[in-house]
């Protein structure tokens, strides 16, 4: 018995839908529904299976939030130590990105209706002395519109059907070789990767390349 704490990606998961455990090193196939939250799955690839590894659904556009409430709590703790970049993982849709940007808009009304905002060190405004407050208004005022920069990370294919329009709300885009060559078939992950690169740099925002790159240069 393998159990998930996704129960939504259960309930949407069909016969002959692949599920990929561990990078993709266990493979299995989805036999039949049991109930709601059980399914019967056929062992396709098999090693041992360790603790706290990661499950991947290539054939599933998964119907669920982008943010949950833990990540929402993380992004409040993210806002508040006034970080530069925030990775959003397994984007699929441009709703995903714009759903952590409204929740950033959220955050800067809420330190706006409390006239508490915080800068670098973290220190209330009301702690502060005269001359750190002025310095502090005027680097507010020099940024106005500051928010850490979202990179979204491409990991699932179906997020390459909206990858123009996930581009165009990103602040920069990152190519998770990793998890896309588990989602999509080796072979493909150069000829995606180039692509995304090529059309990340003509709308001239960063992009960004990692993981397992020696990876299909030695399987």
């Amino acid at each position: 018995t393998i159990c998930m704490n996704t129960p939504q990606i259960i309930k949407q998961l069909q016969p002959e839908h692949r599920v990929l455990l561990d990078d993709g090193n266990i493979s299995l196939r989805v036999i039949k529904r049991i109930d709601e939250n059980t399914l019967e799955v056929e062992v396709l690839t098999g090693t041992e299976l360790k603790a706290r590894k990661g499950i991947n659904v290539p054939d599933l556009l998964v119907d669920i939030p982008a943010l949950t409430e833990k990540d929402k709590r993380d992004a409040k703790f993210m806002w508040d130590q006034r970080l530069d970049f925030v990775a959003l993982s397994f984007v699929q849709r441009r709703q995903d990105v714009q759903d952590l940007l409204d929740l950033m808009k959220e955050f800067r009304k809420e330190e706006e209706e409390k006239k508490k905002i915080y800068p670098p060190l973290g220190i209330p405004v009301d702690n502060l002395n005269d001359y750190d407050y002025n310095y502090l208004v005027e680097e507010i005022q020099l940024s106005p519109e500051w928010r850490p920069m979202v990179v979204s990370k491409i990991e699932k294919p179906q997020a390459l059907d909206e990858i123009d329009e996930i581009i165009k709300v990103s602040d920069a885009i990152m190519v998770a070789r990793g998890d896309l060559g588990v989602e999509c078939q080796l072979e493909k992950v150069p000829i995606v990767q180039k692509e995304l690169i090529r059309k990340v740099n003509g709308a001239e925002k960063p992009v960004i390349t990692a993981t397992q790159m020696l990876e299909s240069m030695i399987t």
